[in-house]
């Protein structure tokens, strides 16, 4: 029998979703996937594999987690790295402005510092048209397994309303 670690395994990677974001449990006989700030296409996803490898032996639902049973293991690292890297792009891909940015952001700044920097950047670039649709759709990226507070959301867009009158 297929445990729910196998289940929560599963729906990671068939869905290429973090595994922290993914957490399986029963409620009222019912096996319940929840996937923390998931989009419809992973919930689709989420319900192919559990037609896969479930199907009609039990009852299930794919439900959207609004906060993660622990914390996520972020890797800080990386983004830095993918910062540097959008430093060197070239004009035609990301405007000089936001290059330049990104080569000031300092090394030792903390995981909220980077996520804060790149969500502005992401919302600077849509509303200055700075970035090439490869950009934008690298920072969706970024940002995909990195979900935000809607707190955060409305204090950090509040500042971009004030910066730019949005």
């Amino acid at each position: 029998m297929i445990t729910e670690q196998d289940i929560r395994a599963l729906v990671a990677a068939g869905t290429r979703i973090d595994p922290e974001r993914v957490t399986v449990r029963t409620e009222d006989d019912v096996l319940v996937v929840g996937i923390t700030a998931c989009t419809e296409a992973q919930q689709r996803g989420a319900r192919a594999v559990l037609n896969q490898y479930v199907g009609e032996h039990r009852e299930w639902r794919v439900v959207r987690d609004e906060t993660p049973a622990r914390a996520p293991a972020y890797d800080v690292d990386k983004l830095r790295v993918v910062i540097e890297r959008l430093g060197e792009a070239p004009d035609g891909q990301l405007d000089e402005m936001f290059s330049a940015r990104c080569r000031g952001l300092p090394a030792d700044v903390p995981l909220d510092v980077v996520l804060k920097f790149l969500r502005n950047l992401r919302d600077e670039c849509v509303f200055c048209a700075g970035a090439s649709g490869f950009v934008m759709t690298l920072f969706n990226c970024l940002l995909e397994d990195y979900p935000e507070t809607e707190d955060a959301m409305a204090e950090r867009r509040a500042e971009l309303e004030a910066r730019y009158g949005m």
